[in-house]
């Protein structure tokens, strides 16, 4: 127990600043766990963006209060963000936009390019072995 009175100060404030704390992080996964289930359960796009909104605003001020590690709010958003995007093109015919052809290099082409960045290494090697050194102040 403690001894000094600010000590005692000290404790009482940490008890009701835990309880608070502790009070703040149960409602962000609260709003977590109520998007996810949303998603789960199959719910409607708009309800859907209203609960990632609550869960997006609660996380971002728990990580301004330093509740959480903003790395760790910012990597949740990012995930739910994903999930919401994944459900929402579920609904609609969304597909990636296919790659443009790349055209091949033959191997010749590749060979030309390697001896020519080679001749351009050794050029640059040789006129920096025959410059002449500076002299320093005596």
């Amino acid at each position: 127990m403690a001894n000094h009175k600010s000590a005692e100060k000290r404790a009482r404030q940490n008890i009701v600043r835990n309880e608070r704390n502790r009070s703040y992080r149960g409602s962000v996964r609260t709003a977590i766990k109520a998007f996810r289930a949303a998603v789960a359960a199959g719910a409607d796009k708009a309800s859907l963006d209203k609960l990632f909104q609550a869960a997006q605003i609660r996380l971002a001020k728990a990580a301004q209060k330093n509740q959480v590690h903003k790395n760790n709010a910012n990597r949740n958003i990012s995930r739910l963000a994903k999930l919401l995007k994944s459900v929402a093109g579920q609904g609609t015919a969304a597909t990636k936009p296919a790659k443009a052809a790349t055209p091949k290099v033959s191997a010749a082409a590749k060979a030309k390019k390697a001896a020519t960045a080679k001749a351009a290494k050794a050029t640059a090697t040789k006129k920096a072995s025959s410059a002449p050194a500076k002299k320093g102040k005596k």
